[in-house]
């Protein structure tokens, strides 16, 4: 990733329309953004370790930004505000001198600076600016509501790319392969939110292929059993989507009845692709 550059190391670039925003996850509220450039070449400007978004996430940072690539901006340049959390003209000198923007395309409710007090009127004494009118609709904090509670239908019509959870199978107790049903277990980053417990309609992504699979989630951890599948992929990299919340996982007192309550759902899961 030759483009991906921190914010103070860069020597020169051209003149580029710039692109700012944290884009946690691609919405469509986002996409008005680059939809303005028309094409045109571009860069990004985007931020890690912003107080208040450590954790609850849509996606971890390296996810996010491996996200961002897939628009081929000309750079990336990402801020860390661990490291340089900077007062407003600070903010606005190292805009000038770092990257120099043709012009900046950025949402309506943008922030910046320490505690947040510059806002886009203040940078428009010092760039040519493109606002994109934020609505409600399109906020990541209801994109997020929605995956809590299970409604990834609604979360994936509101984002740009369906929303994926990516990450290397790990050896896990292997209960899936002793009731039957053997799974590809990712754990859930840290940085992320964790949708609702319980199963769900998916695809999974192995190298590259899609698969049709019925996964569950609880505690922290993915599990996807993949139909028809039987390759060895620990340590691999796999990406799940989420199409649709199916039941809550019910406790059960043994053996057996787990085994039937997985067969149920994995068969009626497996029915819905048939």
């Amino acid at each position: 990733m030759n483009n991906i550059h921190d914010f103070h190391q860069v020597k020169t670039t051209a003149e580029l329309p710039l692109v700012i925003g944290f884009f946690d996850g691609l919405h469509k509220g986002h996409w008005k953004l680059f939809q303005s450039l028309k094409k045109k070449q571009f860069n990004i400007l985007t931020f890690t370790n912003v107080p208040n978004k450590s954790h609850h996430l849509l996606y971890p940072d390296n996810a996010r930004i491996a996200d961002l690539q897939t628009l081929n901006p000309a750079n990336i340049f990402i801020l860390n505000l661990k490291i340089h959390n900077h007062l407003t003209m600070a903010f606005v000198d190292n805009l000038r001198k770092f990257i120099k923007p043709s012009y900046i395309i950025l949402g309506s409710d943008f922030r910046f600076g320490k505690q947040r007090r510059g806002d886009v009127n203040q940078l428009k004494q010092f760039f040519k600016i493109k606002t994109v009118k934020v609505t409600p609709t399109y906020k990541t904090t209801i994109i997020k509501n929605y995956i809590l509670k299970g409604n990834v239908t609604m979360a994936n019509k509101l984002l740009f790319k369906p929303y994926l959870i990516s990450g290397i199978v790990k050896h896990g107790k292997h209960i899936g392969r002793k009731l039957g049903y053997p799974t590809a277990n990712i754990k859930l980053s840290p940085q992320t939110i964790q949708p609702k417990e319980g199963s769900y309609q998916a695809y999974t992504y192995i190298n590259n292929v899609k698969y049709p699979s019925a996964v569950f989630i609880r505690n922290h951890l993915l599990e996807s059993h993949v139909f028809k599948f039987h390759k060895n992929i620990y340590g691999k990299i796999i990406s799940v989507e989420l199409i649709k919340y199916h039941h809550r996982m019910n406790k059960t007192e043994n053996f057996t009845s787990l085994q039937n309550v997985i067969k149920n759902k994995v068969e009626s899961i497996q029915s819905t692709f048939e």
